[in-house]
């Protein structure tokens, strides 16, 4: 059985060594790391929070939390005191993270959850991209969800 401390070393360098061998594997060399990290980096004593800056620091990654002017506030609300966490991240390449131009925490719309989701957007050059693309941010209608899609989404 593994204790908390194991817990966060085997799943963050697990992940993180699969989803950079499947890079190096398709010769990609840029990529982004997000999501649901499940650790506060302002808790210098976590574990999760020691692993992911171990990680960070052996692939020469860069946390979008170090952004100059991000205003990720929090992503987490505790349902029993309310209290508020951001343990949702997104991790880039360094040449990714010089062309971040925003990097928020979005708090309005309706979530099932109680996080909140994060919004990162990357100048990056691109060679093709349809005249009329539409950027679809639709937010779920939780409330009106049924039970199979809300288990479909966990």
């Amino acid at each position: 059985m593994l204790n908390g401390n194991s817990y966060a070393k085997v799943n963050i360098y697990t992940v993180s060594t699969t989803l950079l061998s499947k890079c190096n594997e398709l010769d990609c060399s840029d990529f982004i790391i997000g999501g649901d990290l499940n650790t506060n980096l302002h808790r210098d004593y976590s574990t999760f929070t020691k692993y992911l800056k171990d990680v960070c620091a052996a692939e020469n990654l860069k946390m979008c939390s170090a952004y100059r002017n991000q205003s990720v506030n929090y992503t987490y609300t505790s349902p029993a005191d309310n209290t508020t966490f951001t343990i949702d991240h997104f991790l880039v390449i360094d040449s990714m993270f010089n062309k971040i131009s925003c990097y928020k925490s979005i708090h309005d719309g309706n979530n099932l959850s109680f996080l909140s989701p994060v919004l990162l957007v990357i100048d990056i050059d691109i060679i093709y991209c349809p005249k009329n693309s539409k950027l679809d941010i639709s937010v779920p209608k939780w409330q009106v969800a049924k039970n199979v899609q809300i288990n479909n989404y966990r």
